[in-house]
């Protein structure tokens, strides 16, 4: 599992120098303000690809074993996802709210909700997973810089998404054509359980969400789209050093879920010292490079147009710690089907949240980081102190 972990991990440093290319090239190109333009769209594509992926990301592990059928778990969310996508297809189309709003293309963006990165876990691919994601983001950097050259941040940059997230899905799809099949059986009769069962973690995943987006979006109406850019690119730049976050998820949930249902305390333990040693320490040393370098990729790598990146990064340096608590407060919860108390806990994190910036008049950006750092470190500690205390003290047995 560690070698797995680490050796995934490798070729996500080389995918995450690659999207970090990708975010200083378009940073540069658009920097007349075409990329925070490009930057608000994306924001919106993930918010609402976050509600139609219906919690999948971090469930459907959990629910596949729980109805021992991947075939039946992967044709559930899978219709989940095309009804959602579907569904704000025809409302973009029907509200000219949306036309005021956003641009069509923003569509583009919201394509990687059908990225089979779920599957690949359950199937022990984790590695397979990495390495497609490696090369679409390969794919991606050459031909943003073959379209654009001469021509500038335009349309085409869209368009570019477009193509490789097709592609890449096409790929994932064909990797798992043997073990994919869509099965109408107990659909509907799997949705009414998949929604009793999962409905606090769903809930829980769109208050996670306030955390970036909230903040970006009341900084933007606020203080104004420059200072909207330099949040935007400061947490893109903290979501690529997170990158390893993402294959921990997918490295040790199943663990973790296994000793939860063998009710095995002693396994537990042992997955969970595996998490905090192999994961949480790397992820601290990674925080302090981060504050350490924020200068130079602030004031080197970037153009003008991006007052306030560096402080933004400096503030934001810690996240990466609070995201791997968060993580692990949800595979906990998640792993006993007690998503409730990990939902009453997100929700009073995001009420302080939106109470303190809602309370900040006139203020600096930096401020509504500062809260928002504060609320989210608070928020990790107490779900993973609640959640390791009720499973030691309340649901596990030795053995």
């Amino acid at each position: 599992m560690i070698k797995t972990l680490f050796n995934a991990s490798a070729i996500n440093f080389l995918g995450a120098l690659t999207s970090y290319s990708i975010v200083v090239f378009l940073a540069q190109l658009g920097s007349d303000g075409a990329y925070a333009e490009f930057l608000y769209m994306l924001t919106w594509a993930l918010l609402i690809g976050s509600f139609i992926d219906f919690a999948g990301e971090s469930v459907f592990v959990k629910y596949a074993r729980h109805v021992e059928s991947l075939v039946e778990a992967f044709s559930l969310l899978f219709s989940l996802k095309v009804i959602g996508f579907l569904t704000v297809i025809i409302l973009f189309f029907s509200t000219n709210n949306f036309f005021n709003l956003l641009d069509f293309k923003f569509l583009f963006l919201m394509l990687p909700i059908f990225h089979l990165g779920t599957m690949f876990e359950y199937l022990n691919k984790n590695l397979t997973y990495v390495l497609v994601l490696f090369f679409e983001k390969i794919i991606l950097f050459f031909l943003l810089y073959y379209v654009t050259k001469g021509v500038g941040f335009s349309d085409s940059v869209f368009y570019v998404y477009l193509i490789v997230n097709l592609f890449s899905i096409l790929l994932q799809f064909s990797i798992l054509r043997a073990k994919i099949s869509f099965v109408r059986k107990n659909l509907f009769i799997n949705f009414i359980e998949y929604t009793k069962l999962y409905y606090p973690m769903f809930f829980v995943l769109q208050l996670h969400l306030i955390y970036g987006y909230y903040t970006r979006l009341i900084i933007e109406s606020r203080n104004g789209i420059e200072a909207f850019a330099s949040v935007a690119i400061a947490l893109q730049i903290i979501n690529i050093a997170s990158l390893f976050q993402s294959q921990v998820d997918r490295t040790f949930r199943s663990p973790i879920f296994e000793a939860i249902e063998a009710k095995s305390r002693k396994s537990f333990i042992q997955a969970t010292r595996k998490y905090l040693f192999f994961t949480t320490f790397p992820i601290i040393l990674g925080c302090c490079l981060l504050y350490l370098i924020a200068d130079f990729i602030g004031n080197t790598l970037f153009p003008e147009g991006y007052s306030g990146l560096v402080i933004c990064i400096k503030i934001l340096s810690i996240a990466p710690f609070s995201v791997n608590m968060i993580r692990l407060g949800d595979a906990i919860f998640t792993g006993m089907h007690n998503t409730k108390i990990n939902m009453l806990i997100t929700f009073l994190a995001v009420v302080l949240l939106v109470i303190n910036t809602l309370l900040l008049n006139n203020a600096s950006t930096e401020s509504y980081l500062l809260v928002l750092i504060v609320v989210q470190f608070l928020h990790g500690i107490v779900s993973v102190v609640t959640g390791i205390t009720k499973l030691l003290f309340k649901e596990l047995r030795a053995i």
